[in-house]
């Protein structure tokens, strides 16, 4: 779900929304092993597939809401040591998952280290207020428990 925290953002409800049949064909075009597909809302479904001990943990929830609780949902199960990523952390047009990083990691005091993940050109019409000839650097953010 869209909060005030995802103000901006590029994306509409249903955008990242595939069937089963997409991931698959995704996997299979990639020659990659197919993975155990959950189906649902991660506020659904995260708890209940959960191990007990966590080492890492890389997230691209893209919104607040769901970074936050998929963040909440894991720490607890972090090992010591454990790495914790998140995708899109500085990107203007997903404010969402770098507020919920930050808001969470400022509660607990948790210094967050960031990565530079490369760069792509903005596609003309995706992103409105964006020339198609800029560039976005992408970054993603880090923290070892």
């Amino acid at each position: 779900d869209f909060s005030t925290h995802d103000k901006g953002i590029f994306l509409q409800p249903g955008d990242c929304k595939a069937s089963p049949e997409e991931l698959v064909n995704n996997f299979k075009f990639f020659k990659q092993p197919l993975p155990e597909i959950i189906i649902g809302r991660i506020e659904n479904t995260l708890t209940k597939k959960l191990p007990s001990r966590i080492s890492f943990a890389h997230l691209d929830l893209d919104l607040y809401k769901s970074s936050l609780f998929a963040l909440e949902n894991i720490f607890p199960k972090l090992s010591k040591g454990a790495v914790v990523i998140m995708d899109d952390f500085g990107n203007p047009a997903i404010p969402g998952a770098e507020k919920a990083f930050k808001s969470f990691s400022k509660k607990r005091q948790i210094r967050i280290c960031s990565l530079y993940a490369g760069e792509y050109p903005i596609l003309p019409g995706v992103r409105p207020g964006l020339r198609g000839e800029q560039i976005l650097k992408k970054y993603q953010a880090y923290f070892i428990r």
